[in-house]
């Protein structure tokens, strides 16, 4: 599993997705679709921000 990459390209929720694949054992991801800030058809990791 450490020599797995997942690519993410599906326009669903970028921490739904991180939790899913975290939970499967997979460490290395990418998430291409990350929209700008009030933008795009789901949310992205750059809408969790640390507060």
């Amino acid at each position: 599993m450490s020599k797995v990459l997942v690519f993410f390209d599906d326009h669903q929720s970028e921490l739904k997705r991180l939790k899913q694949a975290l939970k499967a054992g997979f460490q290395n991801l990418i998430f291409e679709d990350n929209y700008d800030t009030g933008t795009g058809d789901h949310y992205s990791l750059r809408h969790y921000k640390k507060k």
